[in-house]
């Protein structure tokens, strides 16, 4: 039984250090989020750009061997 209290409270100790933990760095974490998501949505926009194009050049040449 001792063993089970101690095992609970040592769980509860390291979830409460990773709490403090990341309570520090959140802002670290926020900026990262942001950074990450920014370049996900240029990535993303770059592709569509580049399907878009991609797609006028191939109506372009479908047109012109009609």
């Amino acid at each position: 039984m001792n063993r089970e209290k101690m095992i609970k409270k040592d769980i509860a100790n390291k979830q409460a250090q990773a709490r403090d933990e990341y309570a520090k760095n959140k802002p670290l974490y926020s900026q990262e989020k942001l950074k990450a998501k920014a370049e996900y949505f240029a990535d993303s926009n770059k592709k569509d750009t580049e399907n878009k194009e991609t797609e006028e050049q191939s109506r372009e040449e479908k047109d012109n061997l009609k």
